[in-house]
């Protein structure tokens, strides 16, 4: 076997090696997740479409007759109430990933202004061999 074709197959071995690390580091290191996820905001997303949803049927069952309206009005308002909850909560998660966009926001161009006051690596060097 020729030095070239020796040359050419540790590079190929070595492309494969870094394709196989780049595919298999998420399995090992677990995935990255969002700073601000939340796992309530689910939960208060189903809250809402089922208190929404229990709204729609009772006006259908009030127009049907098949309630009376009192309790109809007792019934819709506690469902609403729950709807709204689960709005002032999502509310409240949004704020807070609102804020934390703008810290991250902040620390990035800190970080950019730092790296863009520096000289480059190259001056550096240079001023350091002189």
């Amino acid at each position: 076997m020729s030095w070239l074709s020796l040359g050419g197959t540790i590079a190929a071995f070595a492309v494969l090696a870094v394709i196989i690390a780049w595919a298999v580091m998420p399995l090992v290191l677990g995935a990255a997740s969002a700073p601000n996820d939340d796992p309530r905001i689910l939960g208060l997303l189903i809250a809402r479409e089922a208190a929404l949803g229990e709204a729609r049927d009772l006006d259908e069952l009030c127009g049907a007759s098949r309630i009376r309206a009192d309790d109809h009005t007792l019934r819709r308002a506690a469902a609403l109430e729950r709807g709204a909850a689960a709005l002032k909560a999502l509310d409240e998660i949004a704020a807070r990933r609102t804020e934390a966009s703008a810290v991250y926001a902040e620390r990035i161009e800190t970080a950019l202004a730092r790296r863009v006051a520096s000289p480059p690596l190259e001056a550096r060097v240079v001023e350091s061999a002189e």
